[in-house]
């Protein structure tokens, strides 16, 4: 196995828990997806460019290393850091869900009829 490999397969390993870390747990899955492979494909692009200058490598290549990258990704994220809950762990730590952050802001109106509200009180017992 040569390097190439080996620094697909490492960068796919470790490539779920950096998707994990830099989403909220409300982003849909998709985007997630996406995340990954673009971060995929930057990983072929960056092998791509240093072997260019230890004697060059093919686009085949380049692009078979981001889909080996993307494919070790997916592999690695159902096998084991999805149902270890490292995956959880991560979303909740850097980039937190605020409650009430997928509702929209109130507008000036709302605001209005928030503050205008009269309190009364009723007689206790």
């Amino acid at each position: 196995m040569d390097r190439v490999s080996v620094v697909s397969l490492v960068v796919g390993t470790v490539l779920p828990l950096l998707t994990a870390a830099l989403s909220k747990s409300s982003w849909p899955v998709w985007l997630k997806q996406l995340i990954t492979a673009v971060f995929s494909a930057a990983t072929g692009v960056g092998v791509g460019v240093g072997l260019e200058h230890s004697g060059g490598r093919s686009a085949t290549v380049v692009a078979a290393n981001a889909l080996t990258t993307f494919a070790t990704a997916a592999a690695v994220f159902a096998a084991t850091w999805k149902p270890t809950g490292a995956i959880d762990t991560l979303e909740s730590v850097l980039v937190r869900d605020v409650p009430g952050d997928d509702q929209e802001p109130a507008t000036p109106a709302q605001d209005a009829d928030i503050t205008s509200a009269k309190i009364t009180r009723t007689p206790s017992e």
